[in-house]
């Protein structure tokens, strides 16, 4: 690599794109030289030196970081401080996103502890008022028992007798009976409805099973590769030496070999020749 003078220098350029540009220029390279080094596609490598991450970036900044860094070799430069300055402007952007939503709804720090406190204050209200509810209530019967007054005069025609009856209470609760043995018929039935849906051992494939297609790569050098399952989206992949995937397919693969002595390929498990030199760009479409 060359001296940690100039691979800290990306510390105070404007760009980190801008910075691995100029370093590809001086060394005189262009972005197929990169692309044969790195084996990172060249529209990716322009989205990098023009700073358009979010197209390379989807849900995770894996394979950014992993760009950035293979790019930073391929130049034989220190990639550490690359991948930092490049998490610092993520952090940046963050809490001026943060700031900036928080500053347009007008909202400051000093409004948002006097709500936390205003809402801790709700809480406890809500905590102690049901528990003080029952001591209102009974102060309120006793005072309600003590002004009770009978105002007017007694009726002599009423008879008062039918209070010194005794009084019987009559309980109208169902009885629960106890829940009935299934039937032996139905027992009979839920047996045999068993045996007809058990799988046998002998079990034989089926021939939509057997048309199916399993295909499996190994890699061997660090390449990378675009897989489109039938009619299914594409899915990129970046493998280096050891690492291995499997897909299946009811009609066909169809394979963008960034390397064409990158992978191992076996389809049904059967060896597939991949024609080709090192580093050249293939397509393959399986089976043939």
């Amino acid at each position: 690599m060359n001296d940690q003078t100039n691979t800290n220098s990306v510390l105070s350029s404007s760009s980190i794109g801008a910075f691995l540009r100029s370093e590809r220029e001086k060394q005189g390279l262009d972005l197929n030289d990169i692309f044969q080094s790195t084996k990172i596609r060249p529209n990716m490598l322009e989205y990098i030196e023009n700073e358009q991450f979010d197209k390379i970036v989807s849900t995770s900044d894996i394979f950014l970081v992993s760009f950035l860094k293979s790019y930073a070799q391929a130049l034989k430069l220190d990639p550490a401080p690359i991948i930092k300055k490049y998490y610092d402007a993520i952090s940046q952007k963050e809490e001026g996103a943060a700031k900036g939503s928080m500053s347009s709804l007008g909202i400051s720090p000093q409004m948002i502890i006097i709500s936390i406190c205003i809402i801790i204050v709700i809480a406890i209200f809500v905590m102690i008022i049901p528990g003080m509810k029952p001591m209102f209530s009974q102060k309120k019967q006793k005072q309600s028992a003590s002004n009770e007054l009978f105002v007017g005069e007694l009726d002599n025609n009423v008879d008062f007798s039918y209070q010194n009856k005794p009084v019987t209470f009559t309980e109208h609760n169902a009885q629960t009976q106890p829940a009935l043995p299934p039937k032996k018929e139905e027992t009979i039935q839920e047996v045999q409805v068993e045996e007809k849906t058990a799988v046998p051992e002998n079990h034989e494939v089926s021939d939509t099973q057997a048309e199916k297609y399993f295909l499996r790569l190994k890699a061997i050098e660090k390449t990378w590769l675009k897989i489109t399952v039938d009619d299914q989206s594409p899915n990129e992949f970046m493998l280096k030496p050891g690492d291995s995937l499997s897909k299946e397919a009811a009609d066909e693969f169809q394979i963008l070999l960034g390397n064409a002595t990158g992978v191992e390929i076996f389809l049904n498990d059967k060896p597939i020749t991949v024609e080709g030199r090192p580093g050249q760009v293939v397509t393959l479409i399986l089976p043939r």
